[in-house]
């Protein structure tokens, strides 16, 4: 999709501002989560800013980056109905352990929906594991059905977990992190979106990403 084309679809999806979260203070659902999960808090805090700075740069409305980060600081609130001894597991889950893993974006949507969030934060929510060839989940929505808002969540939350310590392995470096982006666009990104994060300044965000993968 072209940078003009992604535009239009985002004043298509902002005509009715009511739709993004305006209603809801998203700091209730972080620190339910941080009370469950600490480091899922800190990753929404983190997918957040990195959101932020891509819909800053792909769109140029800072107004619509600052709606799709308080969907993003929310974008794994469903993870608070995920059993901890799997959240926590100090290891790879199993495939039995992944499948309940996998239901969290619906479990958010539910959750966010009962808190009267808009349409577009819940469909933002349940849909930013969905992948650009329809290869996702929860329904394999592909390409520009998306919507534009979990198409960005969906590359901050990859980068973010790629450069993240886990248990089992050790993070990747920046460079290795936005290879990876590269290679997946058009498969699991939307290929333009995709080329504007890879292209993104890192040294500008606070708790640069960067910064961090440069310590580890």
């Amino acid at each position: 999709m072209s940078l003009t084309r992604l535009k239009s679809t985002l004043a298509a999806e902002s005509k009715n501002d009511s739709d993004f979260p305006r209603a809801i203070d998203p700091e209730f659902f972080v620190e339910l989560m941080a009370s469950k999960d600490e480091d899922t808090r800190r990753h929404c805090s983190r997918v957040a800013t990195l959101a932020w700075q891509l819909a800053v740069e792909a769109t140029g409305s800072v107004s619509y980056a600052s709606a799709v980060k308080r969907t993003a600081m929310v974008h794994d609130v469903g993870k608070l109905g995920i059993p901890e001894a799997i959240l926590r597991k100090p290891g790879p889950l199993t495939e039995r352990e992944f499948a309940v893993v996998r239901q969290h974006p619906e479990i958010g949507c539910e959750l966010l929906r009962g808190a009267r969030a808009g349409t577009a934060c819940l469909h933002s929510v349940l849909c930013h594991h969905e992948r650009w060839d329809g290869a996702g989940y929860p329904n394999r929505v592909a390409g520009p059905n998306i919507p534009t808002t979990a198409r960005i969540i969906a590359i901050a939350d990859a980068y973010d977990a790629m450069v993240s310590d886990r248990v089992y392995r050790a993070p990747r470096a920046h460079g290795q992190a936005l290879e990876e982006i590269s290679r997946c666009a058009a498969t699991q990104f939307d290929p333009t979106l995709a080329a504007t994060f890879c292209q993104m300044d890192f040294e500008l965000q606070p708790e640069s990403p960067l910064e961090r993968t440069r310590a580890a």
